[in-house]
């Protein structure tokens, strides 16, 4: 038989305050989480929050992250405690006993005896575990340890529970610039601008311009909004950037205008330390017509014959003329229009030397420009010329010499000159002559019709092959029409007489 034998009161005991130190170091730990946590995700939050205002810059995300892990370790020692902490018999016996008045001291006294009988001492051993079994014996009836701090531990876990579904939530539905924030902490290797929700969007991006198009660039920023907003341009990697402020639009648009750009172009978009990519801009050369030859064609009532002006542009005649024109461009091109006035195009055929043709009839003024094709569109290949038409208006004629009553002797000779005008041609151009009353006499002037719009006629009569004698009055004037045989545009000078 063994000189010590087992003491089963005493174990029973000791069993009972482990179950208490389990349970209270339990209930510390998960305070002391549920507070950690709380704290760290408002720190987290904080740091969060700071770069996503300073629009993630590498400095501050770098003092961010120290910052939130120097918390978190502080924090993991600080939950460690109560894992350190011893928790002694007795101060396990007074929290009991707390909880359960009724034990009226019995688990204090039961510890005083046994660690009396642990020592040197003259305590009745037999008495001693009785009242060491009596206690444990209490607090197994009463079931004091199964419900010890249920409460407490249950309202930590629901505030660990809690935190850590607000943690959860954040980082999945929070606002966007607070998730960059998180996975920025929670990565400590992602560059702080990769993924960034601070954005700039431009329009158009890279694209291809004709020469002397001109641009408009829109830029938008995505969750901030920027007082102000800058471009930035160059015209090539040698040469300096230059900046210009853009004007504000509506919410968060800015844009800016680039006109007749004739050079390429590469540029980009910044707002408050948030920058764009960058674009370029190609420059294309734009098709052009080298040369325009008109052809008029006249209305036939003015007899005119047709007019050639080679390396024109501008069209003047009267209503009614039909003006072909021949465009010469600085390359082949497999199609081309006439656009009149911005609205009314008209095909241009393709000749088989590489001109273009088309036919114009002039109804009133206006203007015209060619497009050419470029860029799988029509575009303005020459400047804008001008249309000038008028109404066929009445000649007018003068008669330049005599121009007047004019004395004269039977053997004199007397000279005539008339000039007529006319907006588009003389057809007819007469000198009429009537001796003492008699029937008209008509001396034609022209030849033909007159392919220009002033004509100026001659003619010498010789009175001494006229037989007159001193008295004898001959009547004459001038008469022109721009159609022939049309009374309605005849129009005469005065009448005047030869004594």
């Amino acid at each position: 038989m063994s000189e010590h034998p087992a003491h089963p009161p005493e174990q029973a005991l000791e069993k009972l305050y482990q179950r208490v130190r389990r349970r209270l170091r339990s209930r510390r730990i998960l305070e002391a989480l549920a507070v950690a946590l709380l704290l760290l995700l408002l720190i987290t939050l904080l740091a969060a929050a700071i770069m996503a205002a300073l629009r993630f810059e590498e400095t501050v995300v770098a003092w961010a992250r120290l910052g939130v892990y120097s918390a978190a370790l502080i924090l993991g020692a600080v939950v460690l405690v109560p894992l350190l902490r011893p928790l002694p018999a007795h101060v396990l016996a007074h929290y009991l006993e707390d909880r359960d008045p009724q034990l009226d001291a019995l688990l204090i006294t039961a510890t005083q005896t046994r660690d009396i009988l642990a020592g040197p001492g003259d305590a009745s051993p037999i008495l001693a575990r009785a009242l060491i079994a009596r206690a444990v014996a209490r607090c197994q009836e009463s079931n004091l340890v199964e419900g010890l701090e249920r409460a407490r531990l249950k309202r930590a876990g629901d505030w660990l529970s809690g935190t850590l579904a607000l943690a959860l939530a954040l980082a999945l539905f929070g606002p966007l610039p607070l998730r960059h924030g998180l996975g920025l902490l929670a990565d400590p290797g992602q560059e702080p601008a990769l993924g960034s929700p601070y954005t700039l969007q431009v329009l158009p991006g890279d694209l291809a311009l004709l020469a002397g198009e001109d641009l408009r660039i829109q830029a938008t920023s995505t969750h901030f909004r920027p007082k102000a907003m800058e471009l930035v341009t160059r015209g090539g990697p040698d040469q300096p950037w230059q900046r210009t402020a853009m004007t504000a639009g509506q919410a968060r648009d800015f844009e800016s205008f680039l006109f007749d750009l004739e050079k390429p172009l590469e540029y980009y978009v910044e707002a408050e330390g948030i920058r764009s990519g960058s674009y370029h801009i190609e420059i294309i050369p734009r098709p052009t017509v080298t040369r325009i030859d008109l052809h008029y064609h006249f209305p036939a009532h003015t007899g005119r014959p047709p007019e050639r002006v080679e390396d024109g542009g501008e069209i003047s005649a009267v209503q009614g003329t039909r003006v072909e024109l021949t465009i010469t461009p600085d390359r082949p091109v497999a199609r081309g229009r006439l656009l009149l006035d911005g609205q009314h195009p008209l095909p241009l055929e393709i000749v088989q030397d590489g001109t273009l043709t088309t036919m114009l009839t002039l109804e009133q003024d206006g203007h015209y420009h060619v497009e050419l094709p470029a860029q799988g569109r029509l575009v303005p290949a020459s400047p804008e010329y001008a249309i000038a038409t008028w109404a066929d208006r009445l000649p007018s004629v003068q008669l330049l010499l005599p121009g007047r009553d004019h004395p004269a002797t039977p053997v004199e000779e007397v000279a005539f000159r008339v000039r007529a005008d006319d907006d588009v041609a003389i057809r007819e151009l007469e000198l009429v002559l009537s001796v003492n009353g008699g029937p008209d006499q008509v001396v034609p002037l022209l030849d033909g019709p007159s392919p220009t719009t002033q004509v100026t006629g001659e003619h010498t009569l010789y009175l001494e092959e006229r037989a007159l004698t001193p008295g004898d009055m001959i009547a004459y004037y001038v008469r022109a029409r721009d159609r022939a045989a049309d009374p309605r545009r005849l129009v005469t000078t005065d009448m005047y007489f030869i004594d």
